[in-house]
């Protein structure tokens, strides 16, 4: 009677689970037109006349530290719950921006697809002060 039963609560489970929808929010990428840098015109190198790293302020730590970035590299194979997936991360510095689009620079181990899994998601966080 016992294996009835669980037979039962196990067809049942099945049935209501099979009815649900999984997914994950997945960007396309925008076409590279859209991205692309043509030029950039940075100012001329000139070296830091900080020579005291006591005399930064609090303030300037916390502006230049909002070019930090953690990135995320998510490998997978499918979005069942119980999946097998690598997260690795690291860090990057966002180095130019645009009205639309931030440009950051990496490592390229960071970001890296792993051929062992199908799936390949670059999350970026920045770090809360």
């Amino acid at each position: 009677m016992k294996k009835i039963l669980l037979s039962i609560f196990l067809i049942l489970n099945i049935l209501l689970l099979s009815g649900c929808s999984i997914s994950v929010f997945e960007n396309e990428l925008p076409a590279f037109q859209d991205y692309h840098i043509e030029e950039i015109n940075f100012d001329t190198y000139a070296p830091s006349l900080i020579l005291d790293k006591d005399g930064i302020s609090e303030e300037d730590l916390k502006e230049a530290s909002r070019a930090n970035i953690l990135i995320r590299n998510v490998n997978y194979n499918n979005i069942i719950l119980f999946s097998n997936k690598v997260i690795n991360s690291g860090s990057g510095v966002i180095f130019y921006e645009t009205d639309d689009y931030y440009y950051a620079l990496t490592n390229h181990h960071v970001i890296e697809k792993d051929d062992n899994f199908d799936k390949h998601t670059i999350q970026v966080y920045d770090y809360d002060l």
